[in-house]
């Protein structure tokens, strides 16, 4: 927990113990790694999605060597403009991230910084029920065991 602006109290996490569920604010399950990799995955399906609609732009209107001049173009905004842009818009989410990896340090968990739990969310783990409201409450003790043993990391008895 921590103090907000008006003497009120944030919590960032919930552990309920019976069942290790872990509930997490909205946008607060990645770290900044994972942060790091969704913002590359996303630029990547942009720049792929980008070239493929303009070379078949080109290849209906006939002149392909209209794609082939604007290569360069291409290259400079993919490989400059829209990393800039990206890390620019991107300052929140990592400082959320921070946040996320302060909590995986505070409940224990070992390489914290590449600690992945969003596949382990209730919304994933059970898709056949109601579940849209659960996509922020994850199943700790799966995520720590895939974890583990994802990173050969043998866990304290």
């Amino acid at each position: 927990m921590s103090f907000e602006l008006g003497d009120f109290l944030f919590c960032h996490a919930i552990l309920r113990l019976d069942d290790a569920w872990l509930w997490m604010p909205y946008m607060l399950s990645r770290t900044r790694m994972g942060i790091i990799k969704y913002i590359v995955k996303i630029n990547l399906l942009i720049i792929i999605l980008t070239e493929m609609l303009f070379f078949l732009i080109c290849a209906v209107s006939g002149d392909l060597s209209f794609f082939n001049d604007m290569q360069q173009i291409f290259i400079f905004f993919f490989a400059i403009i829209l990393p800039i842009i990206s890390y620019l818009s991107s300052g929140d989410l990592l400082k959320n991230a921070a946040i996320t990896e302060e909590i995986y340090k505070i409940l224990g968990v070992q390489e914290y910084r590449r600690f992945y739990i969003n596949k382990f969310s209730l919304s994933c783990l059970n898709p056949g029920i109601e579940t849209s409201n659960k996509m922020y409450v994850f199943d700790f003790n799966k995520v720590l065991e895939a974890h583990y043993k994802k990173y050969g990391i043998r866990q304290a008895s």
